[in-house]
This record gives C-alpha cells, structure tokens and sequence, in this order.
C-alpha cells in the first residue's frame, strides 16, 4: 500500500467529516481527481498540525537551488521530505544518510502528483551533541596523558618492505588502496588482517588486528583504514582499546578513515595521519618515490666517479706505457748517467784538493804569526803607543775640554728644562680653564638640567616624546624622575 493511500485511509476512518460545500453532501456526488486531492490537502493543513518525527535520514540530495529533497524512514515505513532553502540555511550541522535524526514538520500532500510529504523546518540530530561530547573529553584525556605527543612519533622505515592493512575486505578503502599501490608500482609486500570496521564488534577485532601485525617479525608498517560514513560509523576508530593499541604498537601506523573532514582520536594518536585510505596509500608511494629518486642520483653520482676512475687510470696506463722503454735502451740510458757521475766526481776532487791547499796556507801564515819572536815584537810596538798617549799634559788637556764640554751642555739642558716646564704649565692650566667652561656640573649650577628618557637615552626633541613616558631630569645636587603629561612644540623651532 503506498504512502497516498495510507494517509487517505486514515483520514477518511475518523469520524470527522470531509467539509462539502451544499451541493456536494448530496449522496451519490462524485468528485473530480483535483477536487478530492484538494480535499485531503486541506485536511493535511488544517486538522494536523506541525509534527516531530524520528527516523533515519536516506536518498538526501541537495539541490542546485538549494532545497533538500530526503526520505525519513524507520524498518515499517518510509516518508519523502522537502526542506527549503530559507529553513536548511538555519542547520549547522553536517546532513547525510544513515543519519538518525528528530524531524519537525508540517504534512502536505504535492496535489499536481497526489504524493503525501513532510515540509520540513528543523532537523535535529539525535544524541550527536552527546556523542561529539564525549569523544572530545577522551580525545582531551589522551592528549592529557602525552599519546598525541609529537615526539612519540614513529618514522616510516627508511624502505618499508612488509606493510599491514588493517580492514574490511570487503570495503572500498582495501580496493581503492590496492590500485594506488598497482598503479604507483609500490615495491613491497601486503598482508590484509581482516577485521570489521563499524558496529559493536569493530573494536575488539581492530585491537586483534593491530596486536596480530606488531608480532609479526617480517612487518614493519601498519595502515589502518575504512572508507567514509556518519558519526556513529566511524566510533570504533575513537574507542580507548583501539588508540591504546596504536600507542602501544611497536611499528610506525598509519590512520587514514572516512574523508578529510572527519577526524577521529586514532587520526591524533597516529604516527601518520591520513585524510583517506587513498591518502594512506599515497603516503606510502610517496615514500618510495622519495627513495627512487635518491636511488637514481646516487647510482648517478656512482656511475660519474667510475666514469673518473676509469679516464684516470686510463691516462695513468698511458704514462707509464711512454715510460716502459727495451731493455737497452735503459743499459745506454745508464751507461750515460754512469759516465756523468765519474766526471762529477773528478771535479769534486778537484775542487777539494784546492780547497785543502788553501787551508793549509792559510794555517802557515798564522803559525808565522804567531812565533814568539812576532808576538814580542808586535806587543812593544802597542806597549810604546800606550805610553805615549798616557803622558800627563795630553791627559789635563782632554780632562779641561771635556769639562768644558760638560758644563756648556749642562746649562743649555738646564734653560731647555725651564722653557718646557713653563710651557707644559701654561697648556694644562689653558685646559683645565677649557674643562672647566665646558663642563656638565658648570651648565647645571648656571639653572640648567639634562632629561633623559627611561632607557638612559638623551632627550633632545619633542618628537621623539610621547604622553606617559618615563623621564629623569638631571639637577647640579641629584636628579627628579617623572612622567609626560602634555607635550607643547615650540613655535620658534617649527619655523
């Protein structure tokens, strides 16, 4: 039985009566299609008024004007929806199927196509506000407890070669991963560890899972994934067994559930976080392409210094090639060099028996020297030099000359003395008298004061003053510490 004929079935069972104009209560009246239609329209309007109804959200499409069109529907029926666009503009929250919710609406019945609907004007979600509560108040526990920490982050080993994905078998986040990892050429190995990923049991076999994949010796990566869905789908990756398990896992885990703006407490608690399971796999291609392109410029950096090597030890091979000459070749070749170092050697000779003839005449001239006839001779002739300057009136008259000498040249060090002290004196009483007109203390007695501001500097303009700042004034007997209250230019320095 369709909608249509279940909302006419019970209108006409109550004892209230279809209002007939005069002409109509007449029996055997027979309506037109628009006449009856109209009729329970009316009796939509006017006899029920706004209702609220509690059902699960199914086929929500939005318009490109901006209406809603859905069906509320528990498991015996099914009701169509319309909610305008100067009503949903109100809603916050994020619509989608699968979603249980508390409709306030207003019945109607579409009379061109006879369909019975709810105007819808409020959407309520039930018990989200709850559970949105309580997963940021366990997300802020672990955050507390230091499990979010940036620190405690496990890197991606540096050439994964065993990777775990954690999920449905069933789901699109296993196929979607999957063709990433075929058409990125992804060089490793997979293990699928099943598990379900949405209802009471998820998080009891997601934890198996996780523990399954840390114990296995030959893994070294672990995704875990599930592809979009409501709120309530996603809880099983925010339950505290499965984000305990992830911050014990021993291995680098990555977490990429629902899409980009769902966000549960294992995408915080992760290693590596996600938008989407597609993502996930991104990151791990992304990975290996980083280590292809490490790998090509190191096989290139490898091949241009065995390019080198190869060109040097070619050349070297050349060189000695040149150098390797026949057999007599190097006999004449040391025959020459033979021959030359016996002439060297003559020559050397040579020049060391000249060398010794001269030493040996030169080691008679001073044995003649130095016979003892010489010597005494050679001692009576300075013996009689030294007398002669000894005599006594030689001596007085270099003795009178020399203290002559000495007295001129006391007496001109002495006026020298005189003229340099009387000068020095005169300079340093000039500067002290300089000092002394030029000193801060004297510009102080004469009335004046030096201001400066807070940090010690010279206040010299105005315009470096602004009101509240901090001044000292500097007096001839201690200083006064103030503060700006009005400022006031000069006239005289603005022209």
């Amino acid at each position: 039985m369709s909608e249509y004929h279940k909302a006419t079935r019970s209108l006409f069972s109550t004892k209230q009566a279809i209002t007939r104009s005069p002409t109509q209560k007449m029996k055997g009246t027979v309506y037109s299609v628009a006449q009856i239609v109209h009729q329970v329209s009316q009796k939509l309007k006017y006899d029920i008024p706004t209702v609220q109804i509690r059902g699960e959200i199914s086929s929500f499409k939005p318009w490109r004007t901006g209406h809603w069109y859905f069906n509320i529907q528990d498991d015996k029926a099914i009701l169509p929806c319309v909610m305008f666009r100067h009503h949903n503009n109100k809603i916050q929250q994020k619509i989608e199927d699968g979603q249980e919710v508390i409709l306030t609406a207003q019945l109607s019945l579409y009379e061109p196509q006879a369909r019975f609907q709810a105007t819808v004007t409020n959407i309520q979600p039930v018990g989200r506000g709850d559970i949105l509560q309580e997963l940021e108040a366990l997300r802020k526990h672990f955050w507390d407890k230091g499990y979010c920490a940036a620190e405690l982050k496990k890197a991606l080993p540096a050439v994964p070669k065993h990777i775990a994905l954690i999920t449905s078998p069933q789901g699109a986040a296993l196929h979607d991963m999957c063709r990433i990892f075929k058409d990125r050429r992804v060089p490793c190995a997979f293990s699928l560890f099943p598990c379900r990923v949405q209802g009471q049991q998820a998080p009891a076999e997601i934890v198996r899972a996780i523990h399954q994949a840390d114990m296995a010796p030959d893994i070294d990566t672990i995704i875990i994934a599930r592809g979009g869905g409501a709120l309530e789908d996603l809880l099983a990756f925010s339950a505290q067994s499965v984000v305990e398990s992830i911050h014990a896992c021993s291995k680098p885990v990555i977490v990429g559930v629902g899409h980009e703006t769902d966000r549960m407490i294992a995408d915080d608690v992760a290693d590596i976080r996600a938008a989407t399971p597609t993502h996930a796999a991104e990151t791990i291609a992304q990975h290996f392409e980083v280590i292809r392109h490490h790998f090509a410029e190191q096989v290139t950096r490898l091949t241009e210094q065995l390019e080198h090597r190869y060109l040097k030890e070619q050349e070297r091979l050349l060189h000695l090639k040149r150098q390797l000459k026949a057999p007599w070749l190097k006999t004449a070749d040391m025959r020459e060099r033979l021959l030359a170092g016996q002439h060297r050697l003559k020559q050397q000779l040579l020049s060391l028996w000249h060398q010794s003839a001269q030493q040996v005449d030169t080691n008679l001239l001073k044995l003649e020297q130095r016979k003892p006839n010489v010597r005494i001779h050679l001692t009576q002739e300075r013996l009689e030099r030294c007398v002669q300057q000894l005599r006594r009136p030689a001596i007085d008259e270099r003795l009178a000359f020399y203290q002559k000498d000495i007295r001129h040249d006391q007496e001109r060090l002495n006026r020298q003395m005189d003229m340099q002290l009387a000068h020095h004196r005169a300079t340093f009483l000039h500067a002290i008298d300089q000092l002394e007109a030029r000193s801060p203390m004297q510009t102080l007695r004469r009335g004046f004061a030096h201001a400066s501001n807070s940090k010690g500097q010279t206040m010299t303009s105005i315009s470096k003053v602004r009101r509240g700042d901090r001044f000292t004034l500097r007096l001839v007997d201690g200083q006064i510490t103030g503060e700006v209250i009005d400022l006031e230019e000069s006239i005289e320095d603005t022209k």
